[in-house]
């Protein structure tokens, strides 16, 4: 009997040891690191300055948990892999500094048992300017001196121009010209002789970085309006319970313009109502309106290149329904 005994606690050990040994396999530490391979930008490629998006593969047994990206061998950036277990987009945000060098890179993938994997470095990889053109000055203003010398300032937009060129309109009907053609970055403002003192001038200027063009500015003139686009005239309003309707002639020619611009306010600051058609010369207002409330109104034409003045403002009373 007590061999019988010794036998079955025999029996009962072992099987709790090979258990334990099967429990302990499952419950193993991840020993496998990540698998990790980088194909963009590639050996000797040419990046801009600014965002690029680095092209790899990833994948782990278990989890990728995180990555960090090494750029000229230092640290820039960690990246958690996302939520639901997929790759993370990784940007590489190419700084200016590096603009004219050639710079390297690397990946290092880690997995949620702390294992690791550093991708091959990538080197060679030429670091241009940005393709995109600097941004357009903008506030263009212009001062007398006498009548035929001006300044002209503007707000610089851009940190990446070369220099800018100022263009001027001689007369209603000339055409634009430069009349500087390097002014030097980060300047904002310039002077300019004219001719003759009886001609009214336009200006306008733009940024430039190498052949690369920004937008105009606004135009300014050196006479009366600011503005080659000729105003809209006789605005009317005549209002009624809930509505208003404007009419307003343009001095202009329509194919000559984009559409019309048409504001109101009541008690605070002008606001937006609408923008019609070049062709469109009346407009009925039906946003709400209150009675005895005094509703104003203006309107103003606009093309690609600016606005015109502003019409004169008309201003009605609503009347009680």
């Amino acid at each position: 009997m007590k061999k019988n005994n010794l036998h079955i606690l025999f029996i009962l050990f072992l099987a709790l040891m090979l258990g334990g040994g099967c429990a302990d396999s499952t419950n193993s530490p991840d020993k496998l690191a990540p698998a990790l391979e980088v194909y963009k930008p590639a050996v000797n490629d040419t990046v801009t300055v600014g965002k690029q998006t680095i092209v790899y593969a990833a994948s782990d047994d278990q989890k990728v948990s995180f990555y960090e990206l090494y750029v000229n061998g230092k640290f820039v950036s960690h990246i958690d892999s996302n939520p639901d277990g997929t790759n993370p987009v990784i940007y590489w945000n190419v700084d200016s500094s590096l603009i004219n060098t050639k710079a390297s890179y690397y990946i290092i993938a880690y997995d949620e048992g702390g294992n690791s994997t550093k991708s091959k470095e990538i080197t060679g990889i030429f670091v241009a300017e940005s393709h995109e053109p600097p941004r357009a000055p903008s506030n263009l203003e212009l001062r007398k001196f006498n009548n035929t010398i001006f300044n002209l300032t503007w707000t610089d937009n851009s940190n990446n121009e070369d220099g800018f060129e100022l263009w001027r309109k001689d007369g209603q009907d000339g055409q634009f010209h430069i009349v500087y053609t390097a002014i030097p970055r980060n300047n904002t403002s310039a002077n300019d002789q004219v001719p003759s003192e009886s001609v009214t001038y336009y200006y306008k200027i733009r940024a430039f970085r190498d052949t690369i063009k920004s937008e105009f500015s606004n135009i300014v003139g050196t006479t009366g309006s600011n503005s080659l686009i000729p105003r809209p005239v006789s605005l009317t309003a005549e209002p009624s319970k809930s509505q208003v309707k404007l009419d307003w002639i343009f001095p202009g020619a329509s194919e000559n313009i984009l559409g019309f611009e048409i504001e109101r306010k009541g008690w605070g600051d002008y606001s937006q109502l609408a923008i019609v058609l070049p062709s469109v010369r009346q407009y009925v207002d039906t946003k709400q309106m209150n009675a005895y409330q005094i509703y104003t109104y203006r309107v103003r034409a606009f093309t690609g290149e600016g606005k015109s003045d502003w019409s004169d403002e008309i201003a009605v009373t609503i009347p009680k329904e």
